[in-house]
Formats: structure tokens, sequence, C-alpha cells
């Protein structure tokens, strides 16, 4: 379709004699010398337009590259708050955090996990496997403390990331806040131990970012439903579950922390 076309020339042919109305037809009426001096007029006048056109042209140019950066900066951040996430449910810190959290929950009671500090999970093993052999020695087989590491390097690795702005920070709340606030339950705080800084500096966060807006995050209500029954004593059992009757929920929202 050409649709513009006919306007487009009709805006051409305009001020093509606009232009020789405003050169030509003067000459009738001027001398040489007058004529001259108009000419000069009109050429500073034009060079003058030209130059305020190409300002504005420069002017809306910066203003489209601008946006387009914050645009891309967004989605980076987004696409970082994604790649945590996909850290976090996959690979070896999937791993480490399922071999953990059952070894927490067979510990604890009614399935509930059992709070600890990271000095005793450095006493204790994993129970053995179908098919180890009784005393044998496996140098290359995880431990809770070996896995507990894996985890806390990860939030290590979060916490810088959303403190210098990285990450689209309500995405990061939505996907990982459940999954930080779970763990800074499940591990009590030690001020003496460096790895757990970035977990409580996490906790902290998502704690203050949950109650800031209750009402505008249905998805907290589910997954403090969840927390609560793991660690009914815990700095979320306060909270009233919030939630919209009209919307439903995805399981990966609603579904216990693994």
């Amino acid at each position: 379709m050409r649709v513009g076309v006919p306007g487009n020339r009709a805006a051409t042919g305009a001020l093509v004699t606009a232009v020789a109305l405003v050169v030509f037809v003067p000459a009738y009426w001027f001398d040489s010398g007058e004529y001259g001096a108009y000419a000069a007029g009109v050429q500073a006048a034009g060079v003058l337009l030209a130059l305020i056109y190409a300002s504005s042209t420069l002017t809306t140019q910066k203003h489209v590259a601008a946006e387009a950066l914050r645009s891309q900066a967004e989605l980076e951040r987004v696409s970082r708050a994604l790649a945590f996430h996909e850290a976090m449910v996959s690979g070896e810190i999937q791993a480490a955090r399922i071999r953990l959290i059952d070894h927490l929950r067979a510990a604890g009671e009614g399935n509930r996990p059992l709070r600890v500090t990271l000095q005793t999970l450095r006493g204790r093993e994993y129970p053995p496997r179908p098919g180890d052999q009784p005393g044998a020695v496996d140098v290359d087989r995880p431990t809770p403390i070996h896995d507990v590491h894996i985890v806390l390097r990860f939030f290590e690795r979060a916490e810088p990331a959303l403190t210098r702005g990285l990450v689209d920070r309500a995405l990061f709340h939505q996907l990982l806040g459940r999954h930080i606030a779970w763990w800074d339950e499940a591990i009590d705080r030690n001020e003496g131990e460096a790895v757990r800084y970035a977990l409580s500096t996490l906790a902290d966060w998502v704690w203050t970012h949950t109650q800031e807006d209750p009402a505008e995050k249905s998805y907290v209500g589910n997954w403090i439903r969840n927390l609560t029954q793991d660690f009914p004593s815990g700095r979320y059992a306060g909270i009233a579950a919030v939630s919209r009757p009209e919307r439903r929920v995805a399981a990966s929202e609603s579904a216990p922390v693994r």
C-alpha cells in the first residue's frame, strides 16, 4: 500500500512553490542592489531554519536513543532475574537444595524441616544410599555442609546483583522471594558465619518488600501459607495471607519449596 505518497507529494509541491515565491517573485519589484540584500537575508534565514531543524531532529534522535537504551537495560534486568531463578531450580544448586531439604525434613517432626546452624551441619552425614557398601568411604559423596555452602554461595552472587540494581526487583521478589525466606528460616542466623551474610541481607529485603504493598502481591499469600506450615513460629507466621479469589494461582507459586 502507498497511501502516504500523495500526501507527501502535495507537501513537497507546496514547499517548492513557497520557496519559489519567496526567492524569485521579489525580483520583479527590487532593483539589483535591493534584491542582493534581500537574497542574502533569505539565505541567512534559510541557514537559521536549517540549523533549527537539525537541532530539533538531533534532540528527537537523542530521546529515541535514550528510550531504546532504557528499554534494553530493563530487558537485561528481567533476563538476569530469570537467569538467577533458572540457576536456583536446575543443575548443581537444585540437586544440593533437594538433598538438604529432604535431610532437614527427615530430621524434623511431622515433615517440618529442622532449623539448624551451620555448625551443626558440619558434623552431619547423609544416610547411606541404596547399594552403598557398609563402611565404605566415598570422598566425592556430598555432605549437608557441602550442599548448604552451594546454596549460600548462590545467594552471595544474587545479593550484590540485587543491591546494585542489576535485576528487575519485582520479578526477583516474585521468583526468588519464597526461596530466600525459606532458607532464612531453615538456617539459623549466625553473624560469625560470613557465608550467611548475603542470605540475611536478602531475607531482610524480602521481608520489607513483601510488606510494602501486599494487596498488589497476591502471589505472596500462597508461599507465606506454605512457609508458615514449615515454620509455624517463624517471622512470617503473623502476616495475613493475601489472596485474590478471582485469580487462579499457578502451581509454582503454591507448591512447597523444593
